[in-house]
């Protein structure tokens, strides 16, 4: 029981830091990586879907029986 205790409380030491951020210091660190990352996102969707619109730059050629 007290391994688990013990493990526990590693653990809650380092997933919870010993400090709390104000809500100007959320939006001033962690908010515009969170936009950065949504914003690459939504680039990436619209260059797959413009990729899918313009048709491919493929000729096809019938195969013929060897």
């Amino acid at each position: 029981m007290q391994n688990k205790q013990a493990i526990q409380s590693k653990l809650e030491r380092l997933f919870m830091p010993d400090i709390t951020l104000s809500d100007q210091q959320l939006i001033e660190t962690i908010f515009p990586h969170i936009l950065e990352n949504e914003a690459k996102g939504v680039l990436q969707d619209l260059l797959i879907k413009a990729g899918f619109r313009e048709p491919p730059n493929v000729t096809l050629v019938p195969m013929r029986d060897c």
